[in-house]
């Protein structure tokens, strides 16, 4: 099954570059995060949390996947996210632990 017991994982593929990678809601807060230090001028899109959402766990994947794909296809608009580092390191890192090493270094 796509569920666990605690998390979903939501997939991410990008074209022309062909990324493939399987991320977290967490991972799209990591993100979010980073970004909004990064790229404070910017406008970066807030990620609903759903905490409150009474569905079934399947309609929960699906509303969040939706809001998740909205906020990824926002900050893909503008020209100097899209181009960054932080946003290549969310596409090509496929170690959780790694992204959890990233988070201190990139803490400003």
């Amino acid at each position: 099954t796509i569920f666990s017991t605690t998390n979903f994982f939501f997939n991410i593929k990008t074209n022309p570059l062909n990324f493939n990678v399987d991320r977290k809601y967490t991972d799209f807060q990591w993100l979010r995060d980073k970004l909004k230090i990064i790229y404070s001028t910017n406008i970066i899109p807030f990620i609903d949390n759903e905490s409150k959402f009474d569905g079934s766990r399947e309609d929960k994947y699906r509303l969040r996947k939706r809001n998740l794909e909205r906020f990824f296809n926002f900050i893909l608009k503008d020209p100097l996210i899209k181009t960054s580092d932080i946003l290549y390191d969310f596409l090509s890192i496929s170690s959780q632990e790694i992204m959890a090493s990233l988070s201190c270094f990139l803490t400003l």
